[in-house]
């Protein structure tokens, strides 16, 4: 179903989840978004889960302590955990884990996202790109995805990592299909077993890396969690394992979003691409309004209460689920002036939720800024001209908004 403005205003609430849920996705959900807050701001679902859609209940949930991830727990009453290396896998994950496990680990890895370590990162991320935006002079006409943004994620933190860059079509691929399976409701056995395969070969492709920085430490992050340690913990090989395959995958795909639906976005709005061409200094707030306009990241992962709790003017009982609908909070009139309106120089204020909030805050936040800054302001400088050759294929996920697909024609500057 395509929403328009005319469909989400004859819906119910319920109908609205139904039609959030459906397959293939709407490929514009913000109609319904604003449906949904206009009829009940926290509407428990017949699926079990209350959905938040205003900015403010949205921001306490991804902050609250008493708020837990209930991905292991989900994860732990699947009848079919003991038997899948995926579910296992995604139980133990960072992004999945509580206080007091989640501040020891995130302790431990927090070493390797220092500002500086990010900072030394760009000579190698501005390589990259340079290397991507001369093949694309070349084809002059082509799919944004398959060409760059599929690949530059993976090539930069596998250089973080320390995988070899010859590598990284082996991390799309275990990504994708990890991911696919994170953002599937109801996960089918089919998909089940496409990621138990993606975990598993990519934990063995892992316990071969993990070997050699033992005997041959160098400076990148695999060689860092091993040697990491505070207050006498250490990470063992399950958790280093859990943590590699969750920024592996987990750093790639809402970066490639960013990057694919960021550019789409501006050429959807041509007159704030123009007004971007003009002037380069507009960058940084031109990508906090992608991230905020197209968050990559549309809803958080759910969270269960561990105690009778209020959202907002929401009682939540212990045990009930909630989940927070970031594309919707990031559209909230409340939060922003004309929301859906696309605006490159918006006046600093609310900060978007598109990287969550609290304790469970993204670690790689800043790598992904930094990515889609360099990929875009390199993607404008060196095309004068960017012009669609086709429609875009939106990915079919309630949980991740990116596209599969963004054919394009350019121009190269002399």
């Amino acid at each position: 179903m395509n929403a328009t403005d005319a469909e989400p205003c004859r819906m119910d609430a319920e109908q609205v989840v139904e039609a959030l849920f459906r397959t293939p996705q709407p490929d514009d959900p913000y109609p319904l978004y604003d449906r949904l807050r206009a009829l009940a701001p926290a509407f428990p679902s017949e699926t079990g889960l209350t959905f938040l859609t205003d900015y403010a209940d949205c921001q306490e949930a991804v902050r609250s302590p008493g708020l837990l991830m209930a991905g292991p727990a989900i994860a732990r009453t699947d009848p079919r955990f003991e038997s899948s290396e995926y579910l296992r896998t995604m139980a133990g994950m960072l992004i999945f884990t509580d206080p007091p496990d989640h501040t020891r680990l995130r302790r431990l890895v927090s070493k390797a996202f220092t500002p500086r370590t990010i900072a030394r990162l760009r000579p190698a991320v501005d390589a990259l790109v340079g290397e991507h935006l001369d093949r694309l002079a070349d084809l002059g006409e082509f799919d944004l995805v398959a060409e760059m943004t599929d690949a530059l994620p993976a090539r930069t933190i596998c250089e973080l990592v320390g995988v070899p860059v010859s590598d990284h079509h082996l991390v799309v691929g275990w990504a994708d299909d990890i991911s696919t399976a994170a953002s599937t409701p109801a996960l089918p056995d089919e998909l089940l077993r496409t990621a138990d395969t993606a975990v598993s070969d990519f934990h063995g492709y892992l316990d071969s890396l993990i070997a050699q920085r033992r005997r041959a430490p160098r400076e990148d992050l695999v060689s860092r969690l091993i040697e990491a340690e505070e207050e006498g913990g250490h990470l063992d090989a399950a958790e280093m394992k859990s943590f590699l395959v969750n920024i592996l995958a987990a750093g790639t795909e809402t970066t490639t979003h960013l990057m694919s639906v960021g550019l789409l976005t501006l050429l959807r709005h041509p007159d704030e691409l123009t007004r971007l061409r003009a002037d380069p200094s507009l960058l940084s707030g031109a990508i906090e309004e992608i991230l905020r306009f197209e968050s990559p990241v549309q809803m958080a992962f759910v969270r269960v209460a561990s105690a009778e709790l209020r959202i907002g003017d929401t009682s939540v009982g212990a045990g009930k689920i909630v989940a927070a609908l970031i594309g919707a909070a990031n559209h909230d009139p409340s939060a922003y002036p004309e929301p859906h309106r696309f605006d490159i120089g918006r006046a600093p204020g609310r900060v978007p939720l598109t990287f969550g909030g609290g304790a469970h805050f993204c670690i790689g936040a800043a790598l992904a800024r930094l990515q889609g800054e360099i990929a875009l302001s390199r993607l404008l400088a060196r095309f004068p001209r960017i012009e669609m050759a086709g429609d875009p294929v939106w990915r079919n996920s309630i949980v991740l908004r990116g596209v599969r697909r963004l054919p394009l024609a350019v121009t190269a500057g002399r």
